[in-house]
């Protein structure tokens, strides 16, 4: 005879330590922005509704791996999952058990983003979506750490979550997960519903699955279990994509670039570029480059404006060959270079203009170099598409 579904304890999950990366994400923020006076208030607003209001949800169901054949993983009871990802891993990881994990935002939160939205409260609701979508992700990697310290312990291992809707794993598939929460065929006791379509309600609600093995030597980091046997996406960018190291950029990133997230859905980006003359004993330079961007909705990032002006309070501009010669036709010149502008950010990947590693500005291959540069090193700091 099988044993019976157990339940397993995960705790009470947090969610009032949303991690601010995962929170920006979700919102279409870069995170190493920083954020205007009114996105730091929406963003509190958004944190303490849920805080005082959300109802989070979660509980965990351990059930046996009976064999696997092929793509099918026979669990006990005779339910079946079908993935060939899926059953290879946990073939590969000689997995015994799953543990799958319920986990969800609460309806609570569902009513208010919609009072919001009918309300016109646009960015209030935007804001409280992304802040319980994230809430849902921070619970269900806390309860991948609570079941390795309390499953896995010395003599097992708890394999990272993988979700049906996965790649590789068919959503029809959520309903035979769901079955597992239904004690005696009946769900009127859970706080989830799942619809027809495969989705659940709560929508900020998610079923994960963990396999457990009595396996504790991999080698192998544990976090990229599953991205490693999923299929390669054509978006992966090849590190050789740069004309600079990538050592550079994310010195450039830490000590040069600034990026603010502004209120109009734009992100304000400013490097400053330090240099020298090349000739009257090597004056030094300081100049200070602004890009204006927009998210695209099919994701990556628009250039809308850009401009490059010499830093205040420094003169240094001033003993370059090129403005000696002609001040006023440099300055224009220098004001009105707008390289990419109207473009994808990704496009600088491409950009074959002429340049030269010159310390100074004068020529347009030195401007366009440290051009090169800067837009660069925003690609690589918000690792853009």
């Amino acid at each position: 005879m099988s044993q019976p579904v157990q339940s397993i304890p995960v705790g009470n999950l947090s969610t009032d330590q949303v991690p601010g990366a995962l929170f920006r994400r979700h919102v279409g923020l870069p995170a190493c922005a920083e954020l205007d006076e009114r996105l730091e208030v929406l963003v509190d607003k958004a944190k303490t509704w849920y805080i005082t209001h959300g109802e989070p949800w979660s509980e965990a169901r351990q059930v046996a791996i009976q064999r696997i054949d092929g793509d099918v993983i026979h669990l006990q009871d005779q339910q079946q999952l079908s993935s060939a990802l899926l059953a290879s891993g946990l073939a590969s990881a000689e997995a015994h058990a799953l543990i799958v994990v319920g986990l969800s935002a609460g309806k609570a939160v569902d009513h208010q983003i919609d009072a919001l939205w009918k309300s016109g409260q646009v960015d209030e609701a935007m804001f409280l979506n992304a802040y319980a979508i994230a809430a849902v992700e921070h619970m269900r990697w806390q309860a991948g750490d609570v079941l390795q310290k309390n499953v896995g312990k010395s003599v097992a291992t708890v394999l990272p979550h993988y979700s049906p809707g996965y790649d590789g794993w068919d959503l029809a598939d959520q309903a035979r997960l769901y079955r597992l929460f239904c004690e005696h065929g009946r769900s009127d006791s859970l706080p989830l519903e799942l619809l027809p379509s495969g989705g659940l309600v709560p929508a900020k609600s998610t079923l994960a699955a963990f396999g457990v093995t009595h396996r504790t030597d991999f080698d192998e980091d544990l976090d990229q279990y599953w991205s490693c046997r999923a299929m390669p996406t054509s978006t992966e960018r090849p590190s050789s994509s740069y004309a600079f190291p990538e050592k550079a950029l994310a010195k450039w990133r830490d000590k040069r670039l600034k990026v603010t997230a502004q209120s109009n859905n734009e992100l304000l980006a400013r490097f400053r570029f330090d240099g020298s003359t090349c000739a009257n004993m090597g004056v030094p330079l300081a100049f200070d480059f602004e890009v204006s961007l927009e998210r695209e909705e099919t994701g990556g990032h628009r250039i809308v404006s850009s401009s490059c002006e010499p830093a205040e309070g420094h003169t240094g501009y001033q003993s370059m060959c090129a403005f000696l010669d002609k001040p006023e036709r440099y300055m224009t010149q220098l004001r009105g270079h707008r390289p990419l502008v109207g473009q994808m950010l990704s496009s600088v990947l491409a950009w074959q203009s002429p340049t030269s590693p010159a310390g100074c500005m004068c020529t347009r291959a030195s401007q366009d170099h440290k051009w090169r540069i800067v837009l660069q090193t925003l690609h690589f700091a918000l690792d853009d598409q």
